[in-house]
């Protein structure tokens, strides 16, 4: 178990357009952190449910449903397991569909607060818990609806963005636009574009190199 100081880094992957290999970015990101023997909690907010997929075979265990993490239930009660895995996966396989187009109405529905920001608080808060068991925080957020998105910028240490290049509204610059120009973010927090790698779908994840911004 990690000292009460230790910073759990938070690593959100993301795009706007699909196959744009969010979850591909993911997966090396992951190994890039298996590589380095970190501890590490993967949360799937996309749309597919691919990342537990992408990651069969190196040990990943499912700790329980993700959209508890923007509920009350703190992720304390999930940490007081003695013997929690050192590789965790939190997924919507069981609440995948309220999650698909979340706007602010249902987010707040579905959670019982009373705005957007007492959601954040919430899962800032559950970020914090998961620091003292894990390493690294890599969230695949491949087609998530923008208030998802928008969370997870706020909480993250690293915002992976996928571009793809054939429209103007799904490029780096429409991103950082939409989402980042104005907005706080953390202090210290790194953007990271990866270029359109169109319908690119790669075959050995396991000799991928590891990541660099461009």
């Amino acid at each position: 178990i990690h000292e009460e100081d230790q910073q759990m880094r938070i690593i959100s992957v993301q795009s706007i357009a699909g196959s744009t290999g969010v979850t591909s970015v993911a997966t090396e990101i992951i190994a890039d952190k298996l590589r380095a023997k970190e501890a590490i909690l993967a949360i799937d907010l996309g749309n597919t449910q691919m990342l537990g997929r992408k990651n069969l075979g190196r040990g990943f265990e499912t700790l329980g449903d993700a959209s508890l993490i923007f509920g009350a239930w703190p992720a304390g009660v999930w940490l007081r397991q003695e013997a929690l895995p050192r590789l965790c996966l939190l997924d919507l396989r069981e609440q995948r569909h309220p999650y698909d187009a979340c706007e602010e109405e249902v987010l707040l529905a579905l959670t019982c607060y009373d705005s957007v920001g007492d959601i954040l608080d919430r899962l800032r808060d559950q970020m914090a818990s998961f620091a003292t068991r894990f390493d690294s925080c890599v969230v695949d957020l491949s087609q998530a609806p923008d208030l998802l998105r928008r969370l997870f910028i706020a909480v993250s240490d690293e915002v992976h963005f996928c571009e793809r290049l054939m429209s103007e509204s799904q490029t780096w610059e429409a991103f950082r636009e939409k989402f980042l120009d104005g907005e706080e973010y953390k202090p210290d927090q790194i953007w990271i574009k990866h270029p359109d790698r169109g319908e690119w779908w790669p075959q050995v994840i396991e000799d991928c190199p590891g990541m660099r911004a461009s």
